[in-house]
């Protein structure tokens, strides 16, 4: 069972990513685009590059929520969130599970680096890998957190919301890097509320109560 309250971190996060997603982040579109065999090899090198670049961390913590209104959510601990949106991405939900994952610097080093040697094409293909792994640890750890709610007859809300989407300020960013302690995970955040290194990502999620049909 997760502790409520508790923030939960993984030092190493294993991810299975799936070509065909990072090929859509570089704009190929499935049964319309096809890769002869060095664009293929080009792209078989970027994934195998980013991968061993990526050194993927991430972080978790639920909280009760304790009041619900049209334009905020308040969870333990006195901590709110302000936007309409999210109060109706989590209106049947009960507990708020915030969540963050970060590649490490060393693929966003490499990225910056290939850029100041001119090389753009290789520089867009890794930031899409890069991206794309990010988003796979989030996946992740909402895997691990659904394992772990079927024995409290709970699920995840399918989707995910972010600081900076919809009516949720990207102010938020620092308020969710506040309550998990990111800087433990090798995260900074600037003034303007942009996560460092920039592979670096925090969403929120709702827990949901199942019926236990036994």
């Amino acid at each position: 069972m997760m502790k409520k309250g508790s923030v939960i971190r993984f030092n190493s996060i294993p991810v299975k990513t799936d070509e065909c997603n990072i090929k859509a982040r570089l704009g190929h579109r499935k049964g319309f685009t096809e890769f002869d065999t060095d664009e293929q090899g080009f792209l078989d090198n970027v994934i195998a590059t980013a991968k061993m670049l990526c050194t993927l961390k991430g972080a978790l913590i639920r909280l009760d929520i304790i009041e619900k209104g049209n334009s905020f959510i308040k969870a333990e601990g006195g901590y709110t969130f302000r936007s309409a949106d999210l109060a109706l991405f989590l209106e049947k939900s009960d507990e708020i599970l915030l969540i963050a994952a970060t590649a490490g610097k060393s693929i966003t080093d490499r990225i910056s680096k290939e850029i100041r040697n001119g090389d753009g094409a290789l520089a867009a293909s890794l930031d899409a890998a890069a991206s794309q792994i990010a988003d796979d640890a989030l996946d992740w750890i909402m895997e691990y957190v659904n394992i772990r709610l079927k024995k409290e007859d709970g699920i995840l809300t399918r989707r995910r919301y972010s600081p900076g989407y919809g009516d949720l300020d990207l102010s938020n960013q620092k308020l969710v890097y506040e309550i998990m302690g990111l800087e433990k995970l090798g995260i900074e955040i600037t003034d303007a509320y942009i996560l460092i290194p920039e592979k670096s990502v925090i969403a929120i999620t709702g827990i949901e109560r199942t019926v236990n049909n036994g």
